[in-house]
């Protein structure tokens, strides 16, 4: 599998996964009252290791548009 095709599903979880931080901290920081508090927490605390993995894994797919935009210093 080349790195577009897997760029793909990557980005859709990386999406999802940001989308459950923005509402578990949301319930969190304005204490909007659920059944399970301590699952809320859970939820957050777990997908926060899994956002850190699918961000690393995002750059490390897209390092050479990363190299080709920000790193390519043209002499004058």
């Amino acid at each position: 599998m080349n790195k577009i095709a897997l760029l793909r599903p990557v980005n859709r979880v990386l999406a999802l996964s940001l989308l459950t931080q923005v509402t578990t901290v949301t319930i969190m920081l304005f204490h909007i009252p659920v059944p399970k508090p301590k699952m809320v927490f859970a939820v957050h605390t777990n997908n926060g290791i899994i956002l850190i993995l699918l961000i690393f894994t995002h750059i490390y797919l897209n390092w050479g548009w990363v190299k080709a935009n920000m790193f390519n210093f043209r002499k004058k």
